[in-house]
């Protein structure tokens, strides 16, 4: 399912898009026009700067446009002594005072009271590299100037964060509906549907503040693991937050949507106010999302009737009845601003003779988007949604229809909630209050065995939830939980629990769920028991990030060490000594590597059923497979038969000479019949599987495959590269063979023209940042907004295709796959290259697509019928099935049966009928990171967003033999979609995708790794440390209460210099010194009453004395009991 929660850190300042909504003031846009025509002539930027009026000048208020005033909401306004109380409407300057600036309103910019600390202030990255140059002694030369700035770019990029943005987003036929009732007339309902929303947003809400609401207190020490240090954790007073509806996308189009602004600050139980743990919000991200999600449902549907069903691709459920082509209708403003940013660059260059500088190209792309938002800015807001619907009329009051007819009709609607429509059935409440009351996660605690939730068996339901999460994730978190069990309870309506007690009920059964037997809790386990008074009130160690728990089954971690044990299982076939000797001079002979040849020899030499070969992009891998293959055959006359996950991967595999199939037929063919018990094929002793980019293949695909060859004697190769894209179900596996079993791995790359990209690909895969100045120096890197790169790549994609080079150009996702696609099949008509004549509407987007076209097949069909092409001697060529991810050319339409004619690369015409075009087809001429992972190609051209990890990185920026240019979106202007303003270089972009990692891990090794951190002298030495500094500091309370004066002590502790002077004593204590004897030394002369501060003239005064004296307790630093001072009791 599509998560239609979104959570972004937003720093200070960025507050303006919550109070202004989407609209542009009127004078924005021409001051913006102004600025750009200015670039665009080839004017100075100092001429151009001057007339612009600042970014918030480019927003109108959304309240100006009919949208909602924002207002107040949570629990955390009194304990943090905000004047504010939940659901009052909320003032802007207070907004900008509390979530902009971090200080409390009735304070001032020049005077501020802050709430908590003050913000920190972060260097950027040219301030880093002054810093660092500064710190260098002597001149900095060129290549040392150029590792300083590879530092800055890497080092310490932290924000500080003002407030996280909770984006909830209704489901476009839920918009679409809401503009529907308005085109129709029906204000009344479309309000209901718009209060449904805001309704669903604060149910959503009120169960994150339940769950995710903590803060760390004290010092953490060095982290242990990821991003979580040893230290307090403490679950948080309440939270605060701001609310603000909106009405449309960036497009203008319908798109009802709250940013729920949760402020960065709780307050602790001693009242301190602290900036939250945001890491804790992550095990809940999905169990929020469900929350808002079903709760929209349920009071769309009580106060309409609609109906939801689940989409055709199982990703969405929706309003049925709603036409699917109106909530695919995207903006065609994205295609206009790039078509307008061409015909300024092609100007530009004819009146000034060469290109235009990154500076006047930004212009040029923000001068587009006023002049194509030009005609669009009269309405915004619900106006915008109002016009959008008056252009479609008729197909408006068709879905109002549609809608009426599909839903429930009222008596049906008035037995489903049992009462009047509209109102919530409540069921069970003490119990469910007592789920609602359950604080901060920590510990899983049962909620107990009664019957809660009407008409399902809780048992099942939690074991066949649990056996979903597992398919899909090698460990899991409470969210994922969530997720799955709500797939399998059905709509609230169905469970018989009213709207705001159904995440209660979902939060009692993912507790339990996660205590039920065969549930393993991987994530690092506390060291030794924690005693009552070192718990939160949920159970959970206050030592522990609450909601940090990952788990997995006991049978997933049996299959994982399975797996592991059938790969080193003995097996018969291997071929002798000699023979290996003279086949590895073949192998020379036949112009393999020295890497390629002993792989090759280490696999058929080794005697067991499993082996691993790693290949990093263009290292040559299937050209070993191909060698490997051969020499099976014909040194030990085995079969050998190529396995992949996808069919596309498989007729690779055909390609390299091999008899293959795809993972899932071969498994339907070679296991017993889950009815009959019948096994169509078996494999026999001697035989050998390649499993091609084993990588992508899920964990039980691993084991069955391993299984089947162990039981016959067969053995196994597992190939590909655990740096690139894995499994999109629980895997982990094949990284965790490699490093358990041994992996036999390829070294060399061959595949890229220039010598400096080879190894700068091997650093782009490892991460190391070398890898950057690489690609910037050969002047493979291009920065700005994603508009820009788009353009740019789309540009270079292009021009190499007209040239006659195979090209791929790698998109993040199949959003931007449709929309660049489409873009670019519009030049090709421009250019001739495309018939203009529609021939079809393919996918659920309904892209035209002519004759020319190249488009992708989205599903496996072995049904369609396909031609051979026949060759010149009369033979046939090969007739593949239609294949998912194949791209094939349309050459024309059958014209008895309608049929859509394409033609793959081998020359076969496949029949494609209406339905299937209209379902799994679109264009290809932009493709996602999943679909060019494992092709070969002359030039490539990723578009790198801002959501890309180094495994989506490394394979995308390694397609090309000739080239590949990254298209880096290092720019980003705030807007009420995206608040935070982004202005980065290539070198800093390029360094956080190399550090963001996605890759899954073994659930055995999670396990491993846990076990082992909470048995390290890091972890249990930091929190013996902690909790005896605790200690401590209660102790030296207690001294300094006993030798100072009530009022003194009460003055000391409310001093910013406490925690400074117990700090002192600590280090005083531990340095072997007699606290009471020092403090009585410090204390004997002057008096404290008139100190300006109490805690620090005594922490001076403590200081002085330590240096002058002798400490009367031998400390040796090899020896860490010696820092300990003699406790009082056993």
């Amino acid at each position: 399912m599509v998560i239609m929660l979104r959570i972004t850190a937003i720093p200070a300042g960025a507050v303006e898009y919550l109070i202004r909504g989407c609209g542009c003031q009127h004078d924005a846009p021409q001051a913006g026009l102004e600025r750009g025509r200015d670039l665009a002539a080839g004017h100075t930027a100092e001429r151009a700067t001057g007339r612009e009026k600042g970014a918030a000048a480019y927003f109108a208020a959304a309240v100006d446009q009919g949208d909602p005033q924002g207002y107040w909401f949570g629990t955390g306004m009194e304990a943090m002594g905000l004047p504010f109380a939940s659901g009052e409407v909320a003032d802007p300057d207070d907004v900008r005072a509390v979530f902009g600036q971090l200080r409390r309103p009735e304070s001032t910019e020049k005077d501020p009271d802050f709430l908590g600390r003050r913000p920190p202030k972060y260097k950027d990255e040219e301030q880093r590299f002054e810093a660092l140059k500064a710190a260098e002694k002597g001149p900095v030369s060129p290549e040392r100037e150029q590792q300083l700035r590879q530092q800055a770019a890497a080092t310490d990029t932290r924000k500080g964060v003002a407030y996280y943005d909770f984006t909830f987003s209704a489901p476009k036929s839920v918009s679409v509906y809401w503009a529907a009732l308005l085109a129709a007339g029906a204000t009344e309902q479309a309000a209901a549907v718009a209060a449904a929303h805001d309704r669903a947003v604060e149910i959503a809400i009120a169960y994150a503040d339940k769950h995710i609401v903590s803060t760390r207190t004290g010092w953490h020490g060095a982290r242990v693991t990821g991003n979580e240090s040893v230290g307090r954790y403490e679950a948080g007073r309440g939270s605060v937050w701001t609310l603000w509806r909106h009405s449309t996308s960036r497009a203008n189009e319908p798109q009802l949507h709250t940013h729920g602004g949760m402020l960065n600050r709780t307050t602790t139980a001693g009242g301190q106010v602290r900036a939250l743990d945001g890491a804790a919000f992550r095990a809940y991200k999905e169990a929020i999302d469900i929350a808002y999600v079903r709760a929209l449902e349920q009071l769309v549907t009580e106060a309409s009737g609609a109906r939801f069903a689940l989409r055709p691709d199982g990703l969405a459920r929706e309003i049925v009845g709603v036409d699917p082509q109106l909530c695919a209708e995207a903006s065609t403003r994205r295609g206009q601003v790039q078509e307008r940013v061409a015909e300024l660059i092609a100007g530009y260059i004819e009146r000034n003779g060469r290109e235009p500088s990154g500076l006047a190209r930004k212009a040029m792309a923000d001068m587009a988007t006023l002049e194509t938002r030009a005609a669009k800015t009269a309405e915004s807001g619900p106006a915008a949604v109002t016009a959008w619907g008056a252009a479609r009329l008729e197909r408006m009051l068709e879905v109002v229809d549609e809608v009426a007819a599909a839903g429930y009709d009222r008596a049906e609607l008035a037995a489903l909630v049992d009462q009047e429509p509209g109102h919530a059935v409540t069921v069970d409440g003490p119990r469910i209050g007592a789920y609602m009351a359950a604080g901060t996660g920590g510990q899983p605690q049962a909620a107990g065995d009664a019957q809660v939730v009407a008409g399902v068996d809780r048992a099942k339901v939690m074991a066949a939830a649990i056996g979903d999460v597992q398919t899909q994730y090698a460990v899991w978190t409470h969210g994922n939980l969530a997720a799955a069990l709500d797939a399998r309870l059905g709509d609230a309506h169905q469970l018989g629990v009213g709207v705001a007690e159904r995440p209660a009920v979902l939060e009692a059964l993912t507790r339990d769920a996660l205590v039920m037997a065969g549930v393993v809790r991987v994530s690092a386990p506390d060291p030794v028991a924690v005693p009552e008074a070192l718990q939160r009130a949920d159970g959970g160690s206050v030592y522990r990030r609450a909601n940090h728990e990952r788990y997995a089954t006991s049978a997933h971690l049996a299959m994982e060490d399975g797996l592991i044990g059938l790969a080193r299982t003995p097996v018969a076939a291997r071929v002798s000594a000699a023979e290996l000797a003279m086949l590895e001079v073949e192998l020379a002979a036949a112009g393999l590597s020295g890497d390629q040849v002993a792989a090759v020899a280490g696999i058929l030499d080794s005697g067991r059923v499993g082996d691993v070969l790693v290949g990093p992009a263009g290292a040559g891998k299937s050209h070993t497979v191909s060698a490997l293959a051969a020499a099976w055959n014909e040194r030990t006359g085995g079969r050998v038969l190529g396995l992949a996950t996808s069919q596309i991967a498989t007729q690779n595999l055909a390609g390299l000479g091999l008899a293959a199939v795809n993972t899932s037929r071969f498994l339907m063919a070679f296991q017993p019949d889950p009815v009959t018990g019948q096994v169509r094929e078996r494999l026999s002793a001697g035989d050998l599987l390649v499993v091609d980019e084993a990588g992508m293949s899920s964990t039980r695909e691993l084991h069955a495959i391993a299984t089947l060859a162990a039981a016959a004697g067969a053995k196994v190769v597992f190939t590909g590269d655990h740096a690139q894209l894995d499994a999109v179900e629980a895997g982990g596996m094949f990284a965790h063979l490699a490093e358990t079993v041994g992996a036999h791995e390829l070294t060399v790359v061959h595949r890229f023209t220039a010598p400096w990209e080879r190894e700068a690909s091997l650093q782009l895969r490892a991460g190391d940042h070398a890898a950057i100045d690489a690609y910037a120096d050969h002047g493979r890197l291009r920065t700005g907004t994603l508009e820009e790169m788009q353009a740019a790549a789309t540009r270079g994609w292009l021009a190499d295709t007209l040239a006659g080079k195979q090209s791929l150009l790698i998109v993040g996702t199949n959003v931007h796959a449709a929309e660049l696609s489409s873009d670019i099949r519009d030049r090709l008509i421009k250019l001739g290259r495309v018939s203009p004549e529609t021939m079809a509407e393919a996918g659920p987007q309904q892209q035209e697509v002519s004759v020319g076209d190249r488009v992708q097949a989205r599903e496996n069909n072995y049904r369609l019928r396909v031609d051979p092409a026949i060759g010149p001697d009369g033979r046939a060529g090969p007739a593949w099935p239609v294949t998912n991810r194949e791209v094939y050319t349309v050459v024309g339409r059958d014209e008895e049966t309608g049929d859509l004619l394409v033609v793959d690369r081998f020359g076969a015409t496949a029949h494609l009928p209406t339905d299937y075009v209209a379902q799994h087809v679109a264009l290809a001429y932009a493709v996602t990171g999943y679909a060019a992972q494992g092709l070969t190609v002359d030039s490539g051209h990723p578009i790198v967003d801002r959501d890309a990890t180094r495994e989506a990185l490394y394979p995308a920026a390694t397609r090309g033999r000739e080239s590949n240019v990254l298209y880096l979106v290092t720019e980003r202007a705030p807007d009420a979609h995206d608040p935070e303003r982004i202005q980065e270089s290539a070198r800093e972009r390029l360094a956080a995708v190399l550090h963001r990692t996605a890759a899954q891990q073994a659930a055995t090794r999670v396990l491993a790794e846990g076990r082992a951190q909470a048995g390290s002298l890091q972890t249990i030495g930091g929190l013996f440390d902690i909790a005896a500094a605790e200690q401590a500091r209660e102790r030296y309370h207690a001294m300094l209460a006993a030798r100072l004066e009530p009022d003194v002590v009460e003055r000391a502790e409310g001093e910013a210099g406490y925690g400074r002077l117990l700090r002192t004593l600590r280090e005083t204590d531990l340095t072997g010194h007699h606290l009471d004897a020092v403090l009585d030394e410090a204390l004997s002369g002057r008096g404290l009453g008139d100190a300006d501060s109490v805690s620090d003239v005594l922490r001076w005064r403590v200081r002085w004395h330590a240096e002058h004296r002798d400490p009367e307790r031998h400390v040796d630093p090899g020896d860490w009991t010696t820092l300990l001072p003699a406790q009082d009791g056993p």
